[in-house]
């Protein structure tokens, strides 16, 4: 189907024109004259017409902004019509099988269910792509994100009208292995993280190290701090004592070296419970240590 569909084009004659213009269809619709169809909805501003270069450039011309494509043929318009019956009798030819996952179709705007008919195919290459209809059913459906596979992300800035979270896997200007990589990124920040250990194959998870805080005091000694050092003085003057920061930071492997145990298992079961045990004690000193003063 794909390369019957581009060997018939190719093999129609060259010429026409391709025009993008900054407006709504409903705009464009009453410019249209004999020569000129619309080819694309891409957007709520974003539509393109196609035919017969002096009638296409006419239409242009009253649009306040338009942009002509580089084509080489004038797509989806009145221009394909000589290779439509070719087309069809290829189709024919062809087994189609429903689809394994549902369908938006760029002709209708809407969920497919005829893309087992040449008929449609047909259609597929005369008719209007209708790109902004089918992205605003995506997200009537429930898409709130959307992934763009090709190899240049036009379509990424086409469908954010719509839906905002839109990533494109390549861009033109980038290298492929940068922009695939960014582009599994931003999927996992929007919340659609891709399976890590196909991404890594051959990896394996690491511990990160601990950060070495050194603890030292920047403020002035207050009436407060007074009250907690005697509060900690009548709890036993522990609460500055190195064992009991080790407890705290629940450092099994040196609560266990300092003790002089080598079952580190017997000696993480325990440390929880003993940082608990402290933590109450403390605050008992301290509330001590309001009451006297």
């Amino acid at each position: 189907l794909v390369a019957a569909r581009g060997r018939l084009m190719q093999e129609l004659p060259a010429g026409g024109a391709m025009v993008s213009l900054l407006a709504t269809e409903a705009e464009v619709t009453p410019l249209l004259t004999d020569g000129v169809d619309i080819a694309a909805v891409n957007g709520p501003r974003a539509v393109v017409v196609s035919g017969d270069e002096d009638a296409v450039l006419a239409v242009a011309a009253q649009v306040e902004k338009s942009t002509r494509l580089k084509v080489s043929h004038a797509f989806h318009s009145r221009r394909m019509d000589p290779m439509l019956d070719a087309f069809r009798e290829v189709l024919s030819g062809l087994t189609f099988h429903e689809p394994a996952l549902p369908v938006v179709s760029n002709v209708t705007g809407r969920m497919a269910d005829e893309l087992t008919s040449p008929d449609y195919w047909v259609r597929h290459v005369r008719e209007a792509v209708r790109f902004h209809d089918g992205v605003t059913t995506l997200a009537a459906e429930g898409a709130t994100r959307l992934l763009e596979v090709g190899p240049d992300a036009v379509l990424t800035n086409l469908a954010q009208d719509v839906v905002p979270d839109v990533i494109g896997t390549q861009r033109r200007d980038r290298a492929e292995d940068a922009a695939l990589v960014d582009a599994v990124c931003r999927l996992h920040l929007t919340g659609t993280g891709p399976d890590w250990p196909v991404v890594f194959a051959g990896g394996r998870k690491v511990d990160l190290p601990t950060y070495p805080f050194r603890r030292d005091r920047h403020w002035e000694d207050a009436p407060i701090l007074q009250a907690e050092r005697s509060a900690a003085a009548r709890a036993g003057g522990d609460a500055a004592d190195p064992f009991w920061e080790l407890v705290r930071d629940q450092d099994v492997t040196a609560v266990a070296a300092t003790l002089g145990v080598t079952d580190e298992p017997s000696v993480a079961a325990v440390v929880p419970a003993l940082a608990a045990w402290h933590e109450r004690r403390q605050a008992g000193a301290a509330a001590d240590g309001w009451r006297h003063r």
